[in-house]
Order: structure tokens, then C-alpha cells, then sequence
């Protein structure tokens, strides 16, 4: 049911906001970020180097996180607002937050599940977790309990091609996984492999229903249609020195280096 009144919503939204009227900036907020993430519940995540700040409105004091001993956070993946997982990848390394930010249970050393190389890490269903492994090519989903659900050998030879992925986000039992060479690449949740969509020159998007919302290297902010093939732009300007932009519960987050703009998106 919230698949269908979500298509629904995407259905009635999507030509309506290929409008640059229809965006009206709701609040403006001074931040320095370097990357921009929401969640489920509309809160939304800015990333600064070693720090998280979580924010839930305007009137809410925020919530904060940074371990100054692990250095800069790669990436983190909010598709699960009670588990957050941040993600370092210089010392191979997860750890996981609760929605205030505090450390859910011991962090995880991805050398210990024999991952040599993790390069990419996200979110799976049933608080479970993908991790890329770029020296063995090899793809891995584990779930809560750390164990093992399933296992993608060789993934070059699967896709036909070298792949170097820089994200992945698991959705609607869907992987898709980026590849800036070559594409994003589409898994289901047992591995198998679909097809690889031709988009390329990113390094992260957002997946919504049938669509991909992405910034692609002319600085545009377009959709992708998965089920008709379509891919639009939207009417509106984005500055160069943004991130890639955010949709969540009827509003766009755009985050530059020390502002962040949330707009309202009206039907």
C-alpha cells in the first residue's frame, strides 16, 4: 500500500515540478557540508568531514556526531533512520548510529569478514548490509547478525566489464550500484544481475519508485524514468559549488559549501 501511494504521489508530482516555479525556498540555513543525505521521516544529515549533524525542523535543536580518531566519514546511509550507517574507508570500518546519533552496538572492522578492499557500503533491508570488495571483485549482503546472505563472485565477469563502484543504495529489493564508467547497475536482493542504466559520469543519486533523481556533469538536476525509459531535466538552476540535491517529503534540500537551501515543492 505505501509503494502504491507513493507512485501515486510520484505520479502527480513528477510534471509539476519541472517547473522552476514550483520550488519555493522555505528557509535557508548557514552550515558548512560536503555532502547531504535525508532519511525516511524528513530529517535531514549534513556530512563535514569527521562530523554528522542531524536535523529534524527549523524549531529542534539537532543532533551531532564526529570521532575525531577515525578522521573523515566516506559515506553514510540513512535508508534506515534507527540504524545509520557511516562508513570509513580508509580504515575499513563501520559504525552505527541510532536516530540521535549515538553509537548503536560496537562498530564493525570489515577486515575481519576477509573483505581486503571495501571501497563502497550501504544499507540493506531488515537492518542488514551490502559491502563491495574492489580487489576481489566480489559483492556481499549480510544481515543483522553479521552472517552471510548472499555472495557475488567475480562481478566483472557477471557485468561483462571492470567495474569500479563509488555508491550503492539498496531500495524496493532493489541494488543499484554506480559505476562512473559504465553506468548504475542493477541487482536484486539475491544477487542477480538486470541490467546496467546507461547514466554515467555520477558518483551518487537518489532512488524514489520507478525513478533516479541525479546531478549529472553539466550541473543539471534530471530524472530518470525506469519503467518508460524517459530522462528529463528539471527547471532549476543549481549552483556549481552544490552537492547532489535531496528529495524528501515534499521539499529539496541543496547544500553549497556553507548554506543550505530547503524549497517546497508545490503541486
Amino acid at each position: 500500500m505505501k509503494k502504491i501511494l507513493l507512485m501515486l504521489l510520484l505520479i502527480i508530482l513528477i510534471p509539476s515540478i519541472n517547473d522552476a516555479q514550483q520550488f519555493q525556498l522555505e528557509q535557508s540555513m548557514a552550515i558548512r557540508g560536503e555532502d547531504l543525505t535525508t532519511d525516511n521521516l524528513g530529517n535531514w544529515i549534513v556530512i563535514n568531514n569527521d562530523q554528522i549533524t542531524k536535523f529534524r525542523s527549523r524549531d529542534r535543536e539537532p543532533y551531532f556526531y564526529s570521532n575525531k580518531r577515525l578522521g573523515r566519514i566516506t559515506s553514510v546511509d540513512a535508508m534506515n533512520p534507527l540504524k545509520i550507517l557511516v562508513f570509513y574507508k580508509d580504515f575499513s570500518l563501520i559504525v552505527f548510529l541510532d536516530n540521535t546519533l549515538s553509537e548503536n552496538g560496537p562498530s564493525l572492522q570489515l577486515q575481519d569478514l576477509n573483505m581486503e578492499q571495501a571501497t563502497v557500503v550501504c544499507t540493506s533491508y531488515d537492518n542488514g548490509f551490502w559491502v563491495f570488495d574492489q580487489q576481489n571483485f566480489l559483492l556481499v549482503r549480510y544481515d543483522r547478525h553479521i552472517n552471510e546472505t548472499t555472495r557475488i563472485k567475480n562481478m566483472h565477469l557477471i557485468v561483462g566489464r571492470t567495474v569500479e563502484p563509488d555508491f550503492m543504495v539498496e531500495m524496493d529489493n532493489r541494488l543499484y550500484m554506480n559505476d562512473p564508467q559504465s553506468g548504475i547497475m542493477v541487482f536484486d536482493i539475491f544477487g542477480t544481475y538486470f541490467k546496467t542504466i546507461p547514466i554515467k559520469g555520477l558518483n551518487k543519486f537518489q532512488v524514489m519508485g520507478d525513478y533516479i533523481y541525479y546531478r549529472n556533469e553539466n550541473n543539471e538536476f534530471r530524472w530518470f524514468d525506469m519503467k518508460r525509459l524517459n530522462d528529463e531535466s528539471f527547471n532549476i538552476p543549481l549552483p556549481t559549488d552544490c552537492c547532489d540535491p535531496r528529495i524528501e517529503k515534499n521539499k529539496l534540500f541543496i547544500l553549497r559549501r556553507d548554506t543550505l537551501n530547503i524549497f517546497n515543492i508545490r503541486q
